[in-house]
């Protein structure tokens, strides 16, 4: 089986409920950290493109030649077919890959908002498995303005698209579904990721402390949306 390529932007961590999912079911991966000017593979060698967050904006995507390489991978993948699962940045990027926006919100979102199910998710192979409604941890900077064509999936009050579908097998999520308390705690390790906080007023010890105590729901409800990419990611394969 190919390996499904994961793509990070930094320091972050480096596990996550995604690719632990993946080490679970026995699927390889390929990791590539294009901050640190790793290569993207040619996409006929991957299975699935997963696409982390970062610091960077996409709205300064020429600042970043490795942000423009991996726009371009995703568009071929949207085209090819290929399973993509964009988280925050990675989900900005796809839209832009897909022919959608992402624009600046007036001042970074930092919050524990609900995120609630459309009734499109009910069918889609993904997202089924998110429940009805779930507190989820969300910040960023910049928001999605979803592709033409693209199904909304789920949504919270921050303005801009929150969950979208976009062609066969491409999802894009603002929520940081990946996380976990193990990851956030290494997160928060990070004086670039607690200065960004602070910079809005956010005190990123509060932060902290009321993410542990939102994952500690939010992971086990989000891990099945991730099982449920990787049984995408299986059958195309198969």
């Amino acid at each position: 089986m190919r390996p499904v390529l994961v793509c990070t932007h930094g320091s972050r961590p480096g596990r996550n409920l995604m690719t632990d999912v993946l080490a679970e079911v026995g699927m390889p991966s390929m990791g590539a950290n294009l901050v640190a000017d790793d290569p993207l593979p040619p996409l006929e060698e991957v299975s699935a493109v997963v696409s982390f967050g970062g610091l960077m904006s996409v709205l300064d995507i020429e600042q970043f030649p490795f942000l423009v390489a991996e726009r371009r991978l995703l568009a071929d993948a949207v085209a090819a077919g290929t399973p993509v699962l964009g988280i925050c940045l990675g989900a900005q990027l796809l839209s832009l890959a897909a022919g959608g926006g992402v624009f600046r919100l007036p001042a970074r979102f930092v919050d524990f908002p609900e995120l609630v199910r459309e009734p499109a998710a009910a069918d889609d192979p993904v997202f089924a498995a998110l429940p009805t409604s779930l507190q989820v941890v969300e910040w960023h900077e910049d928001a999605v303005d979803a592709p033409a064509g693209a199904t909304i999936l789920a949504q919270t009050p921050c303005t801009g698209c929150s969950v979208y579908r976009v062609g066969a097998a491409a999802w894009g999520t603002q929520i940081h579904l990946e996380l976990d308390g193990d990851t956030m705690a290494a997160l928060m390790t990070e004086p670039a990721e607690r200065e960004a906080l602070a910079e809005v007023g956010v005190d990123p010890a509060w932060f902290a402390e009321t993410a542990a105590r939102v994952l500690a729901t939010q992971a086990p409800s989000a891990r099945p949306v991730m099982a449920a990419f990787a049984g995408v990611v299986r059958d195309r394969e198969a």
